[in-house]
């Protein structure tokens, strides 16, 4: 292997780490009352979110599979489904990513800015860490933030915005402009 071949690897690795990062800030910033729904549900509902994350990997292999079809209808149908599956992941996987910025700093009671940056890098970074993050921590994290993800968009298991802990302050919606 060459050292350009190497460099290419790190530099890329480095690219993901930072896109994915800076993925999550957005969503978090982009959705935060679904975000918080998330963050919720990876603190009280560890089980059921599990449950949900691996019921919906069966889902994103069918999807796989429906896009891998020879009939464009199929291909299609399966591409709409792995992209449902995506978002359901980026926004469960911006709910651990707030969970874990605000367990950094335990004193601060609302999500902000310097806290979500803190947890979308250590989320990002611990994903990206050889063999123990490739292979034991990203799987699991994207079981859970699919899980997460599908609670949070899930009607029946909204929760009521006084139950939620306040949004990242900046000028986004508040608890008081949901319908619930």
């Amino acid at each position: 292997m060459t050292t350009a071949a190497v460099q290419a690897t790190v530099v890329t690795l480095l690219t993901l780490i930072a896109t994915w990062a800076g993925l999550l800030m957005a969503v978090a910033l982009l959705l935060p009352a679904a975000t918080q729904v998330a963050e919720h549900h990876l603190q009280t509902s560890k089980a059921r979110s599990f449950v949900l994350g691996l019921v919906l990997l069966i889902g994103i292999g069918i999807g796989f599979n429906l896009f891998r079809a020879g009939n464009p209808l199929a291909k299609l149908l399966g591409f709409g489904s792995l992209e449902l599956f995506g978002a359901l992941l980026v926004l469960g996987a911006a709910g651990i990513a707030q969970l874990i910025g605000r367990r950094g700093e335990p004193e601060v009671e609302k999500p902000n800015f310097r806290n979500l940056l803190r947890g979308s890098l250590t989320l990002s970074l611990a994903m990206g860490f050889p063999f123990i993050g490739w292979f034991l921590f990203a799987p699991l994290a994207v079981v859970f933030a699919l899980g997460a993800g599908l609670l949070s968009v899930w009607p029946e298991r909204r929760l009521h915005p006084t139950a939620l802990p306040p949004v990242i302050s900046g000028g986004g919606p508040t608890h008081e402009g949901l319908n619930h």
